[in-house]
């Protein structure tokens, strides 16, 4: 079966609300393959199945695929970061809503041009981006790419909630003790939260509580392996949360948790 709209709508509506709920929500992975881009897309099509009004930004400026996930429209009309950046002090708020794609799941849309650029844009120019895209947009969700650079914790620090991507490994786990420790030794950040994805339950040789221990700081959500959905699903150019599933369910449980 089907998820529909109004599943979506009561998935988010329906849990409880813990205060003001963060707007500007940054995912980042603590190495590549953690699946922060999967996890970004279905959150901002959650919001948007909900009737939230949502925008998200591929901040993975050079490899970025944001705009397969949410099959959004990509050509040399479509405004990307590479376009937005350098037009910030020139953009209102009505002509970036009219500048950008809509997605088919209704959410907004900032890609990234993928390609290499001359020079990287800076940290200063990473809080005027999401400054913008906050002025316009209720909510905010950015998929950052796994490695730091001025722009990268620029977007971070933006944010109201980091959502660090990890996965029971070895290998993630260090990246993600890296990541803390360089947000941590900028001070002031917002709150970051542990996510688990891709857990194959029992089989993982590394532990909730060992994750837990070694990071210290508390899972806020826990996903489970479904990769062969996974792929088919980016194939059709669907959301997870378009089919009934586990993992489903728990992207649904998590968009609620952030923002409700």
């Amino acid at each position: 079966m089907r998820t529909t709209q109004r599943d979506t709508r009561q998935s988010i509506s329906e849990g409880p609300g813990t205060g003001q709920a963060p707007r500007i929500v940054a995912f980042h992975g603590s190495k590549g393959g953690t699946g922060v881009t999967t996890v970004a897309a279905e959150v901002a099509g959650a919001l948007a199945g909900a009737g939230m009004d949502v925008v998200a930004l591929d901040a993975d400026l050079e490899r970025g695929c944001l705009h397969y996930r949410l099959d959004a429209p990509s050509g040399t009309s479509t405004l990307t970061t590479d376009d937005i950046i350098p037009a910030l002090d020139d953009l209102s708020g009505e002509l970036l809503r009219d500048a950008i794609a809509t997605c088919k799941c209704g959410a907004r849309l900032v890609p990234s041009a993928g390609k290499e650029a001359a020079e990287r844009p800076s940290a200063e120019q990473a809080f005027a981006l999401v400054s913008t895209l906050a002025s316009t947009f209720h909510n905010v969700v950015i998929d950052t790419r796994a490695s730091m650079d001025p722009f990268t914790a620029g977007l971070l620090s933006a944010s109201d909630l980091v959502v660090l991507v990890v996965t029971p490994e070895l290998a993630s786990l260090g990246g993600a003790r890296r990541a803390l420790a360089g947000l941590h030794r900028r001070g002031g950040g917002p709150p970051i939260e542990i996510l688990v994805n891709r857990s194959m339950g029992s089989r993982d040789l590394v532990t909730r509580s060992d994750i837990e221990s070694f990071l210290g700081l508390d899972v806020c959500a826990w996903l489970p392996e479904d990769g062969y959905r996974c792929r088919r699903l980016a194939d059709e150019c669907k959301l997870i949360a378009s089919e009934r599933s586990e993992l489903a369910r728990g992207l649904l449980a998590l968009a609620r948790s952030i923002f409700s």
